[in-house]
């Protein structure tokens, strides 16, 4: 004859020892038998009951996490078994969604090419050191240099260009006769000497008139493009100041 069927009912520190399983889970620092009776609502004493089941749980070679006590409470960490993955785990660079500042930086600098972060700041209308500073770390773009007060911009280096450099009297030569886009076929015939991928620059210095000033400079001869040089110098620690 069939025995009648029933329920089992749980045991209550079985269910307490759950409940102090996901409070150190969640937990980020150790917690002592006073913090989890607190946060369960329950007696210190049957708080230490379900710890000492749960240590036996989750005891060193029966489970890959393993459940201590360590300053003054208690906390879970990876058994020494799993210790080698959980390093190599860690080592990997954490790989985070931008944020909606850092994409529409990099949308601003893809659109514009080079620019500085008060043009960036001038556009998004906030500051822009954040996402800069992110989107470098990411290897996003890179800093080019700091803002030196003078007005640059990079020059279009279109293979077009190089039909100027076709000479009577030499191989190549530096600029056209007629100074028809002269600095760009200045750093065209420069480009001729770059090797593969190796970053290069080509600055172009002018000691050259402007009614009024430039920039910053408020003489006729302006000297333009010299302070922004000894920036770019400085930063790339290929001069130190003295």
């Amino acid at each position: 004859m069939d025995s009648p069927l029933r329920l089992i009912a749980s045991n209550p520190v079985d269910r307490l020892a759950r409940t102090v399983e996901a409070l150190l889970v969640v937990a980020s620092v150790p917690l002592s038998v006073a913090e989890l009776a607190e946060a369960a609502d329950d007696d210190p004493e049957r708080v230490e009951t379900a710890l000492a089941l749960l240590r036996e749980r989750y005891a060193e070679g029966r489970s890959g996490i393993v459940l201590e006590r360590v300053a003054g409470g208690y906390a879970f960490r990876a058994s020494r078994d799993a210790a080698d993955a959980c390093a190599r785990l860690f080592e990997r660079p954490v790989e985070r969604g931008l944020s909606q500042a850092a994409l529409e930086t990099l949308a601003i600098v893809a659109y514009l090419g080079p620019c500085s972060r008060p043009e960036i700041a001038r556009i998004r209308g906030v500051a822009a050191d954040s996402a800069v500073a992110s989107l470098v770390e990411r290897g996003l773009i890179a800093e080019a240099g700091r803002e030196s007060g003078e007005r640059v911009w990079p020059f279009p280096l279109e293979k077009d260009y190089d039909q100027a450099l076709k000479s009577d009297i030499a191989d190549v030569k530096q600029c056209t006769l007629d100074s028809d886009a002269d600095h760009i076929i200045a750093a065209s015939f420069l480009r001729k000497f770059i090797e593969g991928d190796m970053p290069w620059v080509h600055i172009d210095l002018s000691a050259g008139n402007h009614k009024g000033g430039l920039a910053h400079i408020p003489t006729g001869i302006t000297g333009f493009g010299v302070r922004f040089t000894l920036n770019l110098l400085l930063d790339q620690k290929i001069m130190e100041r003295g």
